[in-house]
């Protein structure tokens, strides 16, 4: 048998031929090797049950993340169908909120239906003031209506006949709405004093050109005085439509009614307490009737003007004229 070589002082390789030690030998090395063979075992097992435990843990993770995320998707479509259905009430209500701020009582304005009648009332009465005063000047009633011919010597015992503390008062006949139509043209006629008598000139009445010149020349004077005076007695009889009234309630009235509800009068608190009531839509209704009154009223001045200005124009050509 050969002997082991062995290891030397100086890098020498010796031979050992020691049974005792060769044995020794061979059981600690196989004893190295089981250690290192359990060791990789164990290892390997503990490499195993770290790899199913950190498996495990990524798989719980995953879940939980996956339970999180279907929450946290389903939170988000119940908060957004939580908002839509808050926006869309809100926005119904919105909507029924400003259909009552326009059409419901806080959008109209105050006592609007009987407001509604009476500037109706008022309108009527204004047209059928206007077309009262054009009719009435040439009322046969009136002596210097234009284009008449009463007979003066008629005229005078009438107006004597008529004469009374009412058809020489203006405050009994013409500003009375009470006043009857007779008392008031008596008034006017005892107003604008006697006519001018005309003659019948030939078979074509006061118009024709027949008759002697004197003649005709006094039917111009009465013509010319006639013209005079019809703005006077287109006034006169404005106002007497004005404060009368025909069907409706007289111009005057409303013109009163709208100062005691607008000016400050009897009916201006509670007006102006059921204005505080009012949304945005009802207080510009409101604007817009006042307007629409301050324009009705603006053209009745006017015409009054115009009126004034006619007689002031008339007189001031028949002092010219003189």
């Amino acid at each position: 048998m050969s002997a082991s070589p062995v290891l030397a002082g100086g890098g020498a390789v010796c031979s050992v031929f020691d049974p005792t030690w060769q044995n020794q030998h061979g059981r600690s090395q196989q004893a190295i090797i089981q250690a290192v063979d359990t060791y990789s075992a164990a290892v390997a097992r503990e490499n195993a049950r770290t790899a199913s435990a950190i498996t495990s843990a990524i798989r719980v993770l995953t879940a939980q993340r996956a339970s999180t995320d279907n929450q946290i998707a389903s939170t988000d479509l119940k908060a957004n169908e939580a908002n839509a259905s808050a926006v869309t009430a809100n926005m119904a209500r919105l909507a029924v909120a400003r259909a009552y701020e326009t059409y419901g009582e806080a959008g109209q304005p105050p006592n609007n239906c009987a407001v509604v009648a009476r500037l109706s009332d008022f309108s009527q009465s204004v047209t059928e003031a206007s077309a009262a005063a054009r009719d009435l000047v040439t009322d046969p009633g009136i002596d210097l209506r234009p284009g008449g011919a009463p007979n003066v010597d008629d005229v005078i015992r009438r107006r004597l006949a008529d004469a009374n503390d009412v058809t020489l008062n203006v405050r009994k006949s013409l500003l009375d709405p009470s006043a009857s139509d007779d008392d008031v043209r008596a008034f006017i006629n005892n107003l604008t004093g006697l006519p001018i008598q005309k003659f019948s000139l030939g078979g074509g009445g006061v118009a024709a050109s027949a008759g002697t010149g004197s003649q005709a020349a006094q039917n111009l004077i009465a013509a010319r005085l006639e013209a005079f005076q019809s703005p006077a007695l287109a006034s006169l009889w404005q106002i007497r439509s004005i404060r009368a009234g025909g069907s409706s309630s007289d111009v005057h009235e409303h013109l009163e009614w709208m100062m005691s509800r607008y000016g400050g009068g009897p009916e201006y608190e509670e007006w102006a307490a059921s204005m505080v009531t009012k949304s945005e839509p009802g207080i510009l209704k409101e604007i817009s009737r006042i307007r629409s009154l301050a324009m009705t009223v603006r053209q009745l001045r006017e015409e009054s003007t115009d009126r004034t200005t006619v007689i002031v124009g008339t007189l001031v050509a028949g002092e010219a004229s003189q």
